[in-house]
């Protein structure tokens, strides 16, 4: 589980790809913020530094890495509550 963290990861595509070799058959990747993706990616503007460039992608692009990594996205939840997508290794 990547708890209010994935922005925060350089190269997000890589870092799903290395934490999913690790999931056991049907094993959960979550990736979760107990806010929004605009509030998240608005407060990381509005710092200075490298905190500045760590933006929470889209739900969709999440889930294109999930499948490249090989696994399926089975829950996305994007709104102005949370920030929610899990992934199942297949």
């Amino acid at each position: 589980m990547c708890y209010s963290m994935f922005p925060h990861f350089e190269d997000k595509e890589a870092a799903i790809r290395i934490l999913a070799r690790y999931l056991k058959k049907d094993g959960r990747f979550v990736i979760c913020h107990s806010q929004s993706r605009e509030v998240i990616n608005n407060l990381h503007n509005n710092e200075m530094g490298l905190v500045q460039s760590s933006v929470l992608q889209q739900a969709e692009q999440i889930a294109r890495y999930y499948n490249q990594a090989g696994l399926e996205t089975v829950t996305i939840i994007d709104n102005e509550d949370m920030f929610v997508v899990i992934g199942r290794k297949i």
